[in-house]
Order: C-alpha cells, then structure tokens, then sequence
C-alpha cells in the first residue's frame, strides 16, 4: 500500500491544533517545517496480523483508522526520522500519549473544514468557474491568475513584515518582533494553502 498524501490543509490544521508546535520535542516550528508522523506506524497496514495486535495492546477496537487525526501529530522532519517506523511498547504512557492525539483529532477536522470552506466561498474562485464555463477563460489562464494573485499576495506580506521587522528592531521590542513574525508566518502558511487549494479546485472543475 501506498504511503498517504497529506494534503496542505491538513497539515495546517495539525499545526494550529498543537499551538504550532512539534509534538515529539515540543519546539515551535514554522508551517513549512511540518511533516506529520504517524503514531501507530504506517506501514502496520501492509501487515494485518501485527496491527491487530498492536491495536489490541493499545486497547483499541479496528474501527481505528491509521490513517486520520486520531494517529496523526505534526513533527520536525528530524524528528519523524528519528522515531521512523518504531513501534513503541504500549506502556501506559504510549497509551496516554495517543489517547492525547486522539482527543485533539475533532478540533483538527475542524479547522481543515474551515479552511476548506474558506477556500470554496472565495468569490474570485466562483467568478473564475463562471468564466471557464463561458469560454472566457481556459485552465491555462486561471492557474496563471491564481498563482499571480499568490504572489502578489506573499509579497505584499513580505513588505508589511519588513517594516512592522525594522520597527521593532528599533524599538528593541523582542516580544512584539516574535508574535507578529509568527502571525505573519501564519498568514503566509494560509496563503500558500489557499493557492494550493484553489489549484487542486480547478482540477475538480475543469479535470485535465
């Protein structure tokens, strides 16, 4: 079986459900450092005898899915690597630790919602399906536009940080600097998912 393709929604609604940190080491990351670990690995679906048995060590029924919120955690790469494919002994503090993923997997299907919603209401994208279904504009045209708004988007982003940066610097505020770099990382990480949402939109519409 093959591994799972996360798409750009979900791991930004991994990132924001764990405070936009790693949750092995528990270091603040940024969105473009996410990777998501599986707590019960993977590959455990291309062996069914072993993973009813370590779903009955973690008392777990088989209606669990390895492969959704309740076995994902957002990670450094570093340290999705280092745990790699380890299956650890289900000690009570494994358990405890995915009982704490699983609590945490509503409010991350939650936010992929939102931002899913976000996205399909954009009006830009419903005048764009119109247009295409008119004839007033192929799919060439309309990934160009979306990835020249994206663009002008970063970069208007990229200027508001600049100065917002060379203010606080001056005024030698470090706690303002760190929350608005981070809000602004957050608004980029939202950028990027939307350009990546919109483009995967106009193949659901348009196809090949």
């Amino acid at each position: 079986m093959g591994k799972y393709k996360f798409r750009p929604e979900q791991r930004y609604a991994l990132w924001l459900t764990y405070g936009k940190k790693c949750f092995w080491c528990s270091e603040p990351f940024s969105f473009r450092e996410v990777t998501v670990d599986h707590i019960i690995p993977e590959y455990l679906l291309d062996d069914p005898d072993k993973l009813k048995i370590v779903l009955h060590d973690y008392r777990l029924d088989t209606s669990f899915s390895i492969n959704d919120y309740c076995n994902w955690a957002p990670a450094h790469n570093h340290c999705n690597r280092e745990k790699g494919t380890t299956i650890y002994s289900a000690s009570p503090a494994m358990i405890t630790t995915l009982e704490r993923v699983r609590q945490k997997a509503t409010a991350a299907k939650l936010e992929e919602e939102k931002i899913i919603r976000a996205v399909h209401n954009d009006k830009l994208l419903g005048k764009y399906e119109i247009a295409s279904k008119r004839g007033k504009i192929s799919k060439a045209e309309w990934v160009a536009k979306i990835e020249s708004d994206h663009d002008k988007r970063i970069l208007v982003l990229e200027n508001e940080w600049h100065q917002k940066k060379e203010e606080f610097l001056r005024q030698n505020d470090a706690i303002a600097y760190l929350k608005t770099k981070r809000k602004f990382e957050g608004a980029m990480a939202v950028a990027q998912i939307e350009r990546d949402l919109a483009l995967k939109y106009i193949e659901d519409v348009l196809g090949e």
